[in-house]
């Protein structure tokens, strides 16, 4: 009889201290993350959020949820999110994430320098590492200064992506291998005018 109760007292000391050790976040909590784009598994499950800080010049942060949006994790990127990390990056940059049904192929586009470039994070191993680029808004290209409102991947690989912009500009995004020899943190990424108005 003891050894049930220490048993029953066990499992529900454990039962408890799981719910109280990682409690759900608040709704206030949760907009003081300042999420701009999120992108989920088919299961609704697990999502990562794409966040930036008004108050401060530069401040791209990727939380990652597990368990449908109750706890969002900040996840550790100083080492990858170096392309970019000195342009101008205001509260009203356009931003987003997008990622296959399995949350493990991802793209990130972030508008920086008022409109003038975008930087692009791909990962292949749901937000572990990243790879980055940069895309200038050169006079011989046909991009034009606009902030990125949407972006869209395959869902099966996440390798070919669609990005919308506020002037009405859809892109087509195109995520090649790099060497990782020689590219560690470069990402491979072609753009091309899809649509304009």
């Amino acid at each position: 009889m003891k050894i049930k109760s220490y048993l029953l007292f066990t499992i529900l000391y454990i039962l408890a201290l799981s719910v109280f050790a990682n409690p759900p976040q608040t709704q206030d909590t949760i907009q003081a993350m300042h999420f701009k784009s999120i992108a989920c598994d088919d299961s609704g499950e697990h999502c990562m959020g794409l966040s930036h800080n008004p108050e401060k010049e530069y401040s791209l942060m990727l939380y990652r949820t597990d368990n449908a949006g109750e706890n969002w994790d900040k996840l550790d990127l100083n080492p990858y999110f170096r392309i970019g990390s000195d342009q101008m990056l205001d509260g009203f940059a356009g931003m987003g994430i997008a990622c296959d049904q399995y949350l493990q192929n991802c793209l990130m586009g972030v508008t920086i320098a008022h409109g003038q470039a975008y930087v692009f994070y791909g990962t292949k191993d749901g937000g572990q590492t990243w790879k980055g680029t940069i895309i200038w808004n050169e006079p011989t290209q046909t991009l034009k200064p606009s902030y990125i409102v949407q972006l869209a991947c395959n869902p099966s690989t996440g390798s070919k992506c669609h990005m919308l912009t506020n002037t009405n500009d859809i892109y087509t995004l195109q995520i090649t291998e790099s060497d990782p020899a020689t590219e560690l943190y470069k990402l491979n990424l072609a753009m091309h005018p899809m649509f304009s108005r």
